[in-house]
């Protein structure tokens, strides 16, 4: 922030003032081993440098900004990757986009030179496409398209949800979810590292942060379902077409949820509940109206399934009146 200029709102999420320059000088950091840079208009002028943050730290924040940062995913190589991201400033007065490769760190800002507000101009819409164009531009190095190396402080681990620990280090029972990321020399802060305690209004036993207790799960029926497991509706098929018997005015269906454990169900058809149901025993659901629905089944924990059918009503074919007169 400048000097002298009045503190905003935008203060309190961690926003500040910075010119163009010094985002690309930031941003140059995580293509340089942590190293920011002041831009230089002329390759005459001297080189200024800077420590911003660790070899490994600006690793991974440079793969997360190209491709999420999942080490898990497929790597190409002989490919151009920017890391790039963009911004929006308050009363959309300021559209940015600022990005990196190996050879070059590019930055994009549109706004008016008085301040003034551009409504409905972001940095996505905006700046982004510029961005990219100004890559296509640029001559990259053969030499600089190669993998870059991973630093020896950066390596590969599964951390558990919610707390956030290393799954080696954490009891199965309190490890929710696993998930693949980036940590930097073999330490993975906990999300969450106030306190944690025991569920006591269940048997799940599962360790849970203070601060996410609102949103913990408090009924059996989660303790005995596997959150990671997907829910199935049985007794009918996505995009069947079912018809009635002739003359009958309601079709009858058992449902039952494969992978439900002993979780309480609810089932909604075209956005209704319309039944409740415990683990996998079958519900049965009488339609009364003809034409496409969606059935879909879902558990306290979230998960859920759904699909699509049409039902037919069949008309009943009476055999054709005859009239018989007489002369009689």
């Amino acid at each position: 922030m400048a000097r002298g200029v009045q503190p905003n709102l935008s203060l309190i999420l961690g926003g500040a003032g910075t010119t163009l320059e010094e985002l690309v000088g930031g941003y140059r950091a995580l293509a340089r081993g942590g190293l920011a840079g002041q831009p230089r208009l002329l390759s005459s002028l001297e080189r200024r440098e800077s420590r911003l943050m660790s070899e490994g730290a600006a690793y991974i924040v440079r793969d997360i900004l190209e491709g999420g940062g999942n080490p898990e995913r497929a790597f190409t190589e002989g490919t151009r990757k920017l890391a790039w991201k963009t911004g929006t400033s308050f009363g959309f007065r300021d559209a940015w986009a600022v990005g990196v490769t190996n050879q070059y760190a590019i930055g994009v800002w549109v706004g008016r030179p008085d301040g003034t507000p551009n409504p409905g101009y972001f940095g996505a819409n905006t700046a982004a496409p510029l961005l990219q164009d100004m890559l296509a531009l640029l001559p990259e190095k053969l030499s600089t398209l190669a993998m870059r190396p991973r630093p020896k402080t950066v390596s590969a681990a599964y951390t558990c949800w919610p707390s956030g620990l290393r799954a080696e280090s954490v009891d199965p029972l309190h490890c929710e979810l696993k998930r693949p990321g980036w940590v930097l020399q073999e330490t993975a802060p906990p999300t969450l590292p106030d306190r944690y305690r025991s569920m006591s209004s269940n048997q799940c036993g599962t360790a849970w942060p203070v601060a996410l207790a609102p949103w913990a799960p408090q009924t059996d029926s989660l303790c005995t379902s596997n959150p990671t497991s997907k829910l199935h509706i049985q007794g009918i098929d996505q995009g069947a077409r079912l018809k009635a018997v002739p003359g009958s005015k309601q079709l009858a269906l058992e449902l039952r949820a494969r992978g439900a454990g002993q979780a309480k169900l609810y089932w909604l058809l075209d956005g209704r509940i319309v039944g409740q149901s415990q683990g996998e025993s079958a519900l049965t659901l009488r339609l009364d109206q003809a034409g496409p629905h969606r059935l879909t089944v879902m558990d306290d924990a979230g998960r859920f399934h759904a699909i699509e059918f049409v039902l037919d009503f069949a008309l009943v074919h009476l055999p054709p009146t005859t009239l018989v007169s007489s002369s009689a």
